[in-house]
């Protein structure tokens, strides 16, 4: 009797934890399914007065750094995520083909204007000292011909001296031998001729009179250079020579010149061109802005063209929110109102400015965009938020991240009709889908 007991009391108590636990899980599910519930008319009632986006992805402007020349790539030192500073060197590019024709024309030509250069600058420097010489031969041939004139000229003064004196010695006698005639001491003959030798003395006088002065105007242009001596040039030939290697080199001079001028503009172009090729055989590709490399479009060993894309970088600071939205939703996007929009991965919300509301080819047809939303077949408008500042660094950037938007709804527009259909779908869609999961609890 007392086994039979025990057995029923089992079975009871059997019974009776089945019951319970039956009990006990439906109640968890109810309990879990109207948190559920609750949770999504929350959720529901907390969108309301916004336009919704799921397609909403963190974007930047792009900043291309493209090829200065063609070449090869070498010493890339960033890669995809790399935070660069502007100026900083991110890879060599080299070009051992570079043509470099014109240099090498430039080069021989600026060697010929410089040897010809020195050779007439030699030509000068022998022809000045000739010149010297000729210029001290011609003086001292001047110094001797005005001394031998002045010789000649002092000869002349003294024989024009003598002949005078005689001339007076023949006038005296001529005068005393008169006065003797009129008493007849002498004769008619004798006064005829010393009549005759006063007559060719004083001729003799004039004679030696103009030659004096000859002389003495040969010596005043000796003393001027100029050489007057009948049979002779007007200078001496040392003179001559002179005077045409001054000529020579005035001529040289020119030339000098000319040369120094062309040496001048050749070495100029020369320079220039040096500079040119230098820039052309090798450059480094440096980052023309701070930012991250979003894009690495090269590899060491690869050769590019000149504006080829060798990277693209972005800054993360300037980042902002490219979200897409229907068409018929624009005029309800309050432009310049707070944004509400949770990035992918993380549980919180975050604050934004609506910066603008533009059609979707606006965002299709700009390249520069780091990323943008997934299209879709039903046309959509694009609405850019301003989103928080990131590091440029990999991990830490917000670029390319996908988010949820809650765009604020503009006074007027579809405000009620989007107040009335959440209203409307939590008092039928949301009450009705709470019934029909109870009745499958029980």
């Amino acid at each position: 009797m007392t086994l039979v007991f025990e057995k029923w009391s089992e079975v009871s108590s059997r019974k009776t934890d089945r019951k319970w636990s039956k009990s006990l899980t439906r109640g968890i599910k109810i309990t879990a399914a109207a948190s559920l519930l609750v949770a999504g008319g929350y959720a529901m009632l907390s969108e309301r007065g916004y336009v919704v986006s799921e397609n909403a992805v963190v974007s930047a402007y792009v900043t291309s750094l493209r090829m200065p020349i063609e070449g090869f790539i070498s010493d890339i030192n960033a890669g995809v995520g790399t935070s660069v500073e502007q100026g900083g060197a991110l890879a060599r590019v080299q070009n051992p083909r570079v043509d470099d024709q014109l240099l090498f024309n430039l080069r021989s030509q600026l060697k010929r204007l410089t040897s010809e250069r020195a050779a007439v600058q030699a030509e000068r420097a022998g022809l000045e000292q000739l010149r010297l010489q000729l210029e001290a031969r011609s003086r001292d041939h001047a110094q001797a011909s005005a001394n031998r004139i002045a010789a000649l000229v002092e000869e002349a003064e003294r024989t024009l001296a003598a002949r005078a004196a005689r001339r007076d010695q023949l006038q005296r006698d001529l005068t005393r031998k008169q006065s003797l005639a009129v008493s007849g001491a002498v004769s008619q003959s004798d006064l005829d001729r010393i009549r005759g030798e006063v007559d060719v003395a004083s001729r003799e006088v004039d004679a030696q009179r103009a030659h004096t002065a000859s002389l003495r105007t040969a010596a005043s242009a000796v003393s001027r250079g100029v050489i007057a001596e009948t049979g002779s040039n007007d200078v001496a030939y040392s003179a001559q020579r002179a005077d045409e290697i001054a000529i020579r080199l005035v001529s040289l001079n020119r030339t000098a010149s000319t040369l120094e001028a062309e040496a001048e503009e050749t070495a100029e172009r020369l320079a220039a061109e040096e500079r040119r090729i230098a820039l052309m055989t090798a450059d480094n590709l440096k980052a023309p802005s701070s930012g991250m490399v979003w894009k690495l479009g090269t590899s060491n060993g690869e050769r590019l063209g000149v504006g080829d894309t060798a990277a693209e970088l972005v800054d993360c600071g300037s980042a902002f929110i490219v979200a897409s939205i229907p068409q018929d939703r624009v005029p309800d996007v309050a432009i310049g109102s707070e944004a509400r929009f949770r990035l992918s991965g993380e549980r919180e919300d975050r604050v934004g400015l609506v910066l603008s509301v533009t059609g979707d080819a606006a965002t299709s047809n700009d390249r520069n965009l780091a990323a943008v939303p997934l299209k879709t077949a039903s046309s959509m408008a694009t609405v850019r938020v301003v989103a928080p500042p990131s590091l440029n660094v990999a991990g830490e950037c917000l670029v390319g991240r996908t988010a949820r938007v809650l765009l604020p709804v503009a006074r007027g527009g579809l405000a009620g009709s989007l107040n009335k259909a959440s209203g409307s779908f939590l008092s039928g869609s949301l009450v009705n889908s709470l019934g029909d999961f109870l009745r499958r609890l029980s």
